[in-house]
């Protein structure tokens, strides 16, 4: 049809990756509502007979385009070419905020937690729209309270929770909230991470103090803008319960820069 598409081949043993993906971003753009230009799309899910003798490929599921360089990602650490973004413009970083704040409130918003948020969940179409971040990498998705499918490997965005209690059942929207207001982090700061690696994040709650205190400095002392300042002291409590909804961020985001 002329438009580009991302193929993700998914082998015989990974059916419940392939049916969670493509049954949460269905239910999350099924409607109508300007919300779901921030999540991927789906264009076809293809089972065939038997798998490939090569790979063992069985499900495949045409998407609207996720490239690996068009991620928040590469943008920000990988990027080797010149180009007209830049991400340590102000205003650029804000309409960023707001799009990775609307992915996820689409998603919670119908019921889905991602468990997999960090900046390779985030992606554009091109350079010109390269702060309308679509979220994807939907494979551990699922229904808020349940866990039907295994967690994600752990990394620096993953929830200290999960982390430290080693399972994911019963996970709430707050996982999602902690990983998401680590990738704000990131944009705010163009670039730095606020953990080395889920090491670190695991060491630091050794003493609920230690990681308290990690996230005071780190906030204090890296972000200069005071409403990323609040957010990220909303969304960044080590006590899950305390996090507040992404609701509640977008709307004082779009309190304070009247984004609608």
């Amino acid at each position: 049809d002329g438009i580009k598409h991302s193929i993700h081949y998914f082998s015989s043993s990974n059916l419940g990756m392939f049916v969670q993906s493509v049954n949460a971003v269905l239910c999350c753009t099924s409607d109508s509502r300007e919300s779901n230009q921030y999540i991927m799309k789906s264009k076809q899910g293809i089972v065939l007979w038997k798998p490939t003798p090569t790979f063992n490929y069985q499900y495949i599921w045409i998407t609207s385009p996720m490239i690996p360089e068009h991620s928040l990602y590469y943008l920000l650490f990988e990027r080797k070419t010149r180009t007209f973004v830049n991400h340590h413009n102000p205003d650029y970083k804000i309409w960023s905020v707001y799009a990775v704040l609307k992915g996820v409130e689409t998603l919670h918003r119908h019921a889905f937690v991602h468990l997999a948020i960090d900046l390779k969940a985030f992606y554009y179409d091109h350079e010109t729209k390269a702060t309308d971040w679509r979220l994807g990498n939907f494979g551990y998705s699922q229904l808020k309270e349940k866990s039907t499918i295994p967690l994600p490997p752990y990394t620096s965005f993953t929830a200290p929770e999960i982390i430290r209690s080693h399972q994911g059942g019963g996970v709430g929207f707050s996982a999602d909230i902690w990983s998401l207001g680590c990738v704000i982090y990131t944009i705010a700061t163009g670039g730095q991470l606020l953990f080395e690696n889920d090491i670190h994040v695991k060491n630091l709650m050794t003493f609920n103090d230690d990681m308290k205190q990690h996230l005071k400095i780190s906030i204090r002392d890296n972000i200069e803008n005071e409403v990323f300042k609040v957010i990220l002291q909303d969304m960044l409590q080590v006590d899950p319960v305390q996090r507040k909804s992404i609701s509640h961020v977008l709307d004082y985001w779009n309190q304070i820069y009247n984004m609608e």
